[in-house]
């Protein structure tokens, strides 16, 4: 018996502390959200744990990729739990279910990343779908976040039978819904397949043409489910795509550029006319898919190279995106009322009010411009350099452009802190309600930093 608690216990640990959350709730009527962040961040600690000793090879956790993965999307979903804390209780929202919703979907990517069978993978993506649903609709005062939870499972509930619809015709072209690359009895029906697998898996990751949807669910939805969305489930999905591509259908790399390129263009260009930064980050959310999936188009020449530079991408990218919600957050905490701040103009002349929290944000848009040295530059840099090496220049370049249209886009809001005056929201970094938020936003900064001065040290774990 105690083998197989350690043989499973990353699995194990979620369910095992939403069951205990919903228990204490139901005990204790009057549960804070510190307690059910401490609950929820300990079981994840103890997630974290045990897929890092799986991915050193010490207890088993399916492969290396599923390991590296919990590891990753586990840290993640720990950020966003406190993150989450004050926001809560700034808008009196219930803390302990939210945290059960959030677990439960951090237990739905394990499923869907750790798993080569088709099935498990769907059970995976449902279960952190169905959170998601209710997590983006989590305000029921905000018209805005029903609405976004509405869109989000209608198109989400499409997207999910496409998916079905190609497993099932996988199936039946190759008889097993293992993914491997052995016989297969009907090739245009599993290419068929594969076409429609793509296709749901393309809508969770927000890739052209099936980006629509994210721009007014991420707008809609709660600030740190926003957070959560694009970067949790934003690197679980690239994980599985990247599973998926590199398994059964490594001969794609046309159409898998064409759509990257699209998605690059279609994030780029339409985020430069926003004023809103939770829009502008949701569109900067589009374009980093369009890069993230540059990773799948060497995926066939060189498996493991694509996979370690996806990795570290999706690293960099999940702490300096959180970073730049979690900023969000702390703006809306200051502001007060009864409606999040996220406008451009909120940050006008934040450098004169209060510097440390302007060069902060200012570090999270240098970063996700992909500015040296920081992590969101060499994130690029690998990925770009990947597509050299393997022949893939004029992908390469084409990236180069998309990164170059972006610097405007992040560079507005740091011209406004740094440039302009301006009677934006006073960040004045001493409120004790946004602690939580604060040590996000601290622990993000730093992270950025540090994945830029050692960058082969973090490409050294995933790479391994």
């Amino acid at each position: 018996m105690r083998e197989l608690l350690f043989k499973y216990a990353v699995l194990l640990a979620p369910p095992f502390a939403a069951m205990l959350l919903l228990v204490i709730k139901g005990a204790w009527k009057r549960l804070n959200s510190e307690v059910s962040a401490i609950v929820s961040v300990l079981f994840l600690f103890a997630a974290v744990f045990f897929a890092w000793r799986g991915f050193l090879g010490e207890i088993y956790f399916g492969d290396g990729l599923a390991a590296i993965s919990a590891v990753i999307l586990s840290s993640a979903g720990i950020l966003s739990v406190i993150l989450s804390v004050s926001y809560l209780d700034r808008f009196s929202l219930p803390a302990a279910e939210f945290m059960v919703l959030l677990i439960l979907a951090i237990f739905g990517s394990f499923l869907l990343t750790g798993t080569t069978d088709l099935l498990v993978l769907f059970i995976g993506l449902e279960s952190l779908s169905f959170a998601a649903y209710i997590m983006a609709g989590y305000n029921k005062n905000d018209h805005y976040s029903s609405e976004a939870a509405i869109k989000y499972f209608v198109l989400g509930g499409l997207a999910s039978a496409v998916l079905l619809f190609g497993i099932a015709l996988y199936y039946g072209a190759v008889g097993s819904l293992r993914l491997f690359s052995g016989a297969i009895r009907d090739p245009i029906l599993f290419h068929l397949s594969v076409a429609f697998m793509l296709t749901g898996l393309a809508f969770k990751a927000s890739l052209v043409p099936f980006q629509w949807w994210a721009p007014d669910v991420y707008q809609g939805s709660p600030l740190p489910v926003t957070a959560f969305f694009s970067t949790v489930i934003k690197g679980a999905a690239f994980i599985v795509l990247f599973r998926v591509v590199s398994i059964i259908s490594p001969d794609i790399v046309y159409i898998v550029s064409a759509v990257a390129v699209a998605t690059m263009f279609f994030g780029n260009l339409a985020a430069l006319f926003q004023d809103d930064l939770k829009r502008l980050l949701a569109y900067s959310s589009i374009a980093h898919a369009g890069y993230m999936l540059l990773a799948l188009t060497f995926a066939g020449k060189n498996p493991s190279a694509a996979q370690a530079q996806l990795l570290f991408y999706i690293t960099a990218y999940i702490v300096m995106t959180l970073g730049a919600f979690a900023f969000l957050v702390y703006l809306t905490l200051q502001k007060g009322g009864d409606r999040e701040e996220t406008q451009i103009s909120a940050v006008s002349g934040l450098a004169k009010r209060n510097p440390v929290m302007a060069i902060v944000f200012a570090i999270f848009m240098f970063s996700l411009a992909g500015v040296p040295p920081l992590g969101g530059f060499f994130a690029k840099f690998y990925l770009f350099s990947g597509l050299v090496d393997t022949g893939h220049v004029i992908l390469a370049v084409v990236a180069v452009i998309n990164s170059l249209i972006s610097v405007y886009y992040y560079m507005r809001p740091v011209v406004k802190m740094f440039f302009e005056d301006g009677s934006g929201v006073t960040v004045k970094g001493s409120v004790i309600q946004g602690y939580s938020v604060m040590g996000v936003i601290s622990f993000c900064a730093i992270a950025t930093v540090l994945i830029g001065i050692f960058p082969n040290v973090i490409l050294a774990i995933v790479t391994r």
